[in-house]
């Protein structure tokens, strides 16, 4: 036990052990675990083209 001038006799950690401690763990329902695929090689290259040619890359870094 261990003695607090505001609380009294507060319990230590003494009594504690593996087995107390997972038969009072609260059960936790995540649910079903859930697949995500990995896209296609073909779906990334396609993004890529897409974003490039939506931000006016040029492919060119000359300059003057």
């Amino acid at each position: 036990m261990i003695t607090s001038p505001k609380f009294g006799a507060v319990p230590d950690f003494s009594g504690v052990t593996a087995g107390n401690a997972l038969a009072n763990v609260l059960p936790v329902d995540v649910g079903l675990p859930v697949t995500v695929p990995e896209p296609d090689a073909g779906l990334l290259d396609l993004a890529a083209l897409l974003a490039l040619v939506t931000t006016g890359y040029t492919g060119s870094h000359a300059s003057a």
